[in-house]
């Protein structure tokens, strides 16, 4: 896994919940752990302010750049 990620949060307006979120991104990590856990452990430390808080990875991009993790504070919503 990246140490690197682009963030993106919804909705986009709420300044508070992607300053939580950016804080939360910075926990301690252990010597052996996975993409998938290091994700679980910051939507879990997430849902203890926004329950329906889910984090989705996108991949990064063939160029090598960061995966993309959309932060949904509401859970996900269906497109409009």
């Amino acid at each position: 896994m990246s140490p690197r990620v682009r963030l993106v949060c919804y909705p986009d307006g709420d300044g508070h919940f992607t300053e939580r979120a950016v804080v939360t991104l910075r926990i301690d990590l252990p010597d052996s752990y996975s993409a998938a856990d290091v994700v679980d452990e910051i939507q879990r430390r997430l849902r203890h302010t926004y329950p329906l808080a889910i984090i989705r990875v996108e991949p990064p991009k063939l160029d090598g750049g960061a995966p993309t993790w959309h932060v949904h504070r509401d859970g996900l919503t269906p497109p409009a």
